[in-house]
């Protein structure tokens, strides 16, 4: 599945969905980033403000200036939970959802309403109330247009008083490497 930053996000859903419903037992899901030199690619995010002059991507922070790119890749194994003779979970996959901005908004617009409805989604399907949750990983590309939307929206839903930065981390900020 290629959905761009979403891709592995939108592999669990799915996996998450086949174990739910009897259709596998196991499932391996994965997420690839290969950063390829493609210099055109490049000299658009960059022009687009997308990628961090400093090489860093500081996902939440005052000095968020955009994401720096990488090759990187991880892989999840899932079994369903009443699967008898499994060996022991280090942790459980209690929900997920997948959602997209709206279709007339441009890729550097990002839609805080979409956002805020994903999370409502994703503790819905995991019978889950936003007390239930102890972190977030989210998208956190360290843009200062898309981070305080995202931020905005983790607080409409976790509640005013969430220190958002303290409690969410971001796959972008701990995989990311140096721009070069």
């Amino acid at each position: 599945m290629d959905t761009a930053c979403s891709s592995a996000l939108v592999a669990l859903d799915a996996a998450l969905g086949d174990l739910r419903r009897g259709r596998v037992d196991w499932a391996l899901v994965g997420g690839v980033n290969v950063h390829r030199a493609d210099d055109r690619l490049t000299a658009q995010l960059r022009r687009g403000r997308f990628l961090s002059p400093t090489g860093r991507c500081h996902a939440f922070g005052a000095n968020a200036d955009g994401y720096a790119r990488a090759s990187g890749g991880a892989a999840v194994l899932l079994c369903r939970a009443d699967l008898e003779g499994a060996p022991p979970a280090y942790a459980l996959v209690a929900g997920a959802a997948v959602a997209q901005n709206r279709a007339q908004r441009p890729l550097s617009a990002v839609d805080g309403d979409a956002q805020e409805r994903v999370v409502r989604l994703a503790l819905a399907d995991a019978g889950a109330v936003p007390g239930d949750v102890g972190a977030v990983e989210a998208h956190g590309t360290g843009t200062p247009l898309g981070d305080p939307v995202e931020a905005a929206a983790l607080r409409r839903v976790f509640g005013e008083g969430t220190v958002v930065a303290a409690a969410t981390s971001s796959t972008t900020a701990s995989t990311g490497g140096r721009t070069t």
